[in-house]
């Protein structure tokens, strides 16, 4: 059975252990380091042993090659830090889970970003979408598609839950 919740992963409705697998797809990176670590500790919660949490999200680069260009990031996003991999690795390790990977696609933030805004350029107002909202949407999306290069990871990221640990 699949059963799909939609609802905040910082506090999960099912009960301990019931779920085998925990999916995400790049949400984690709007609450910021401190509550991602809540989120994984709900995920680990809920997670039967064996169970596997697999996401997606857009990370910091562990060595940022220009961290001038992350302060419009964070900005935008209203955050001071963004999680990395070894955020991750390390929270969810703590956690109980192994089998841990990541695989990366981060040169590929920059024409994501430019395809986003072409869209939204050229079809914008046939959604009904405001003059200055696409103004707005459109000098974020090309921040996103200038400062990501050596700065932003983007990828997905899949780890095992194999021990119990008391959270």
């Amino acid at each position: 059975d699949i059963d799909v919740k939609e609802e905040s992963f910082l506090d999960i409705s099912m009960v301990d252990e019931s779920a085998d697998l925990v999916i995400s797809m790049d949400a984690l990176l709007h609450v910021g380091p401190d509550r991602q670590r809540r989120a994984m500790k709900e995920a680990a919660r809920i997670l039967r042993p064996g169970g596997w949490i697999i996401f997606s999200d857009i990370m910091e680069e562990e060595v940022l090659a220009d961290a001038t260009k992350m302060q419009p990031i964070y900005d935008r996003i209203n955050l001071t830090k963004m999680g990395t991999v070894s955020n991750y690795r390390k929270t969810l390790e703590d956690l109980g889970f192994t089998e841990f990977s990541a695989e990366l696609f981060s040169e590929n933030i920059p024409t994501h970003y430019a395809s986003i805004l072409e869209v939204l350029t050229e079809k914008g107002k046939s959604f009904g979408i405001s003059d200055a909202y696409t103004a707005k949407a459109s000098k974020g999306l090309d921040m996103w598609k200038t400062n990501a290069p050596g700065n932003i990871a983007w990828g997905f990221v899949a780890a095992q839950k194999t021990k119990k640990v008391e959270i």
